[in-house]
């Protein structure tokens, strides 16, 4: 048999290690056994518990189909690519996707709650035709890093690009690329994020609202929040100026252009009376965020104190809390080719010698980095009476990600996911970021 000569253990139903690959052969008898070893295979590989679980629910419903199909052996194994890990199921015989069922079911029937495991989850499975087998696979954890990877490499490859164009290509056509194709798709990158501020602040900071039982804990929180901002805005400010004056004194290409300030000002007075708008969509439309933490402050802290008659609207703001904070998810995929496509304008426009200017900005801000990490830590020890080193760890290996996005709105949706399943925080914020199975 195939199995056999590949040096597998039928009885036990595990195949050895084939180079670094976990491999293992389930049958309908022993499955259980073999479902066991699996979990504990990807526990050891320091995965969350609720990974580990979802991906054994969806392998076991997977498995249930393709055993009534009658194939008599599914092969799986385990897949490491830098930090991703994932599950790829293997089996031969005639085509069939266990994960395209008819939708004709109801709930009185016996596979209806099991389709819905597998619809649920849809994002985290995969399925392909190859060399007569099927080919499924069950993603346990994403690559948090990839990102990361491809932006640098998207400014790599921007500065290698924008250096051969300089090279063969005359000035007015660079010029033209730049203007009509580099400069079109970053302007469109830029409105899409900018439009999807306010939405994101606005509803996020409603939701957080409505998850309070106690209004009074709104003033606690908001005057902690206060309070821990000014503090660490002082001392970002204090260390970005000190840094700035010491490492960029004297004449440098400007990297970008400061759009003019208004020479007539604002006084304090109308900056306060600012904050509440004259019309109800304009802060959104304008993107004032000081009268969109107004507006949600506002509608959040009402409906939390009308309790259920305000149900259907609490449900409508929590969805548009998770449709945002989705589409931004979806923007920012695009920020490994908006790196490429900036790196390469930045070489159209200012040449070769701009790149060290920028390495040594990159380093300053690498520098505020790791000062601002000790103010965090300070203030985790001082302030949360807690061991700092735990906190600084998980920040650390999270810090490349936000660097590579360059925005606070961006990186949201991916600083909640490292509050909830890193450092311990309430899932309350909305009703579920990633589906995952029913045991």
């Amino acid at each position: 048999m195939e199995q056999q000569a590949l040096g597998i253990v039928m009885s036990e139903g595990y195949k050895h290690m084939i180079g670094k690959v976990p491999s293992f052969v389930l049958t309908e008898k022993d499955f259980g056994a073999v479902q066991r070893k699996i979990e504990e295979k990807l526990l050891g590989m320091v995965i969350e518990r609720e990974a580990v679980m979802r991906s054994s629910v969806l392998m076991e419903e997977i498995c249930y189909r393709l055993f009534a199909k009658g194939i008599l052996q599914v092969q799986a194994e385990i897949h490491q690519s830098f930090g991703s890990v994932s599950l790829k199921l293997s089996s031969e015989g005639e085509a069939y996707n266990p994960l395209s069922e008819e939708n004709s079911w109801t709930d009185e029937d016996v596979d209806y709650f099991r389709t819905i495991v597998l619809k649920s989850n849809r994002d985290w499975l995969g399925y392909s035709r190859r060399n007569g087998r099927n080919y499924l696979s069950i993603q346990v954890r994403k690559d948090k890093k990839k990102q990361v990877r491809y932006t640098l490499l998207g400014m790599v490859m921007g500065i290698l690009f924008g250096l051969l164009l300089r090279e063969f290509f005359s000035p007015d056509i660079v010029g033209m690329m730049d203007t009509y194709a580099v400069g079109v798709m970053r302007a469109m990158f830029l409105n899409a994020m900018n439009m999807m501020l306010a939405p994101v602040v606005l509803f996020s900071i409603m939701a957080g609202i409505m998850n309070l039982s106690d209004a009074s804990d709104v003033g606690r929180l908001g005057r902690d929040m206060l309070g821990l901002y000014v503090l660490t805005s002082l001392c970002v400010a204090g260390i970005a100026l000190f840094l700035g004056i010491s490492m960029f004194s004297g004449d440098f290409p400007q990297l970008g252009t400061a759009q003019q300030a208004d020479e007539a000002g604002i006084s304090l007075l109308d900056m306060v009376k600012g904050i509440v708008p004259q019309h109800l969509a304009e802060p959104v439309v304008s993107g004032n965020m000081l009268q969109v933490i107004f507006l949600a402050l506002l509608f959040g802290l009402t409906l939390n104190n009308m309790g259920e008659k305000a149900r259907p609207v609490t449900n409508l703001v929590r969805s548009m809390d998770t449709l945002c904070l989705r589409v931004i998810k979806t923007i920012v995929q695009l920020v490994p080719l908006i790196a490429f496509l900036s790196m390469a304008s930045l070489i159209f426009r200012v040449g070769p010698d701009s790149l060290l200017t920028f390495m040594r900005a990159l380093l300053a801000q690498g520098l505020v980095l790791a000062l601002m990490l000790a103010v965090y830590g300070i203030l985790v020890a001082v302030v949360g009476r807690l061991s700092p080193w735990p906190f600084l760890k998980k920040l650390i290996a999270f810090l490349p990600l936000p660097a590579s996005l360059a925005s606070t709105n961006a990186t949201m949706p991916f600083s909640l996911e490292l509050c909830v399943k890193r450092l311990g925080g309430r899932k309350n914020w909305q009703v579920s970021q990633f589906p995952s199975a029913p045991p």
